[in-house]
């Protein structure tokens, strides 16, 4: 496995392969795709200055709420950003699963969000790039087995997962920590694209989502989990900033070794 984090064209991309970093998520204006509207040009010159620094764009950060606001729209923003990813070198694009809301009817909410992925998936199957849902207990889609059904419902090789147990992690499970574990990634059925690494810390019932290192995650457990399912891929450092990501990077780092 290989670190990356993530970054946007203008941050400081010299100082990131100087840490230690290999790759990127690449975050192209916001977090979602709604601001994609770049020449070709611009994209290629994106790609190449992160080639020429050393660092990979392992995958494009194109996250959208598919239950706010028209459909329509979010299966367009979802499709750019698929269209998009190609141009700047990433075989992946990262969306969530809808959020949920108060008195939603999660059921006909979850069926809705998969008609929508299917209105996607011919874009992603063109462009040959994957469409991965970050697992997030807050979305209707959202943990492995919930994404894993949608992919079969789908029929379809290019709908995968970003591994991230702290975002679906539960108090309960604080005191079996390594086989909670161990049970989140059996639960994604070899549809693992892309993990996330950061932290989780629960305080008087409420969860936290810390940078690595930074919470109760147990972070052995996590690559060896990992490991065991056959994932050699990235592990994406998150949830830091400027004065936490070398602290964060390091303790991934040692995990890893």
């Amino acid at each position: 496995m290989r670190l990356a984090t993530l970054a946007g064209p203008n941050d400081d991309i010299k100082r990131l392969k100087d840490m230690g970093f290999e790759g990127v998520q690449l975050m192209l204006d916001r977090w979602n795709a709604t601001e994609l509207n770049l020449s070709d040009d611009e994209y290629s010159e994106i790609r190449r200055n992160f080639y020429i620094n050393g660092l990979q764009i392992v995958a494009l950060s194109g996250y959208v709420d598919f239950l706010d606001g028209d459909p329509s729209i979010r299966i367009d923003q979802v499709k750019k950003a698929l269209i998009a990813a190609p141009k700047v070198g990433a075989k992946i694009v990262i969306t969530w699963g809808g959020f949920k809301k108060p008195g939603m009817d999660i059921e006909n909410a979850r069926k809705q969000v998969i008609e929508m992925l299917g209105q996607i998936m011919p874009t992603a199957i063109d462009n040959n790039v994957y469409l991965a849902i970050e697992m997030y207990d807050q979305c209707v889609i959202g943990t492995p087995k919930e994404i894993v059904t949608a992919i079969k419902t789908l029929k379809t090789d290019n709908l995968k997962i970003v591994m991230d147990p702290p975002n679906v992690f539960k108090q309960s499970d604080l005191n079996r920590i390594p086989k909670a574990i161990d049970e989140i990634v059996d639960s994604a059925e070899g549809n693992i694209i892309l993990a996330h690494a950061k932290d989780m810390l629960f305080k008087d019932g409420n969860r936290e989502l810390p940078y690595a290192g930074a919470g109760q995650m147990d972070y052995p457990a996590y690559i060896k989990a990992l490991r065991r399912v056959g994932y050699d891929y990235f592990l994406v450092v998150e949830h830091v900033s400027p004065e936490t990501i070398e602290s964060a990077k390091d303790f991934v780092l040692k995990a890893m070794q």
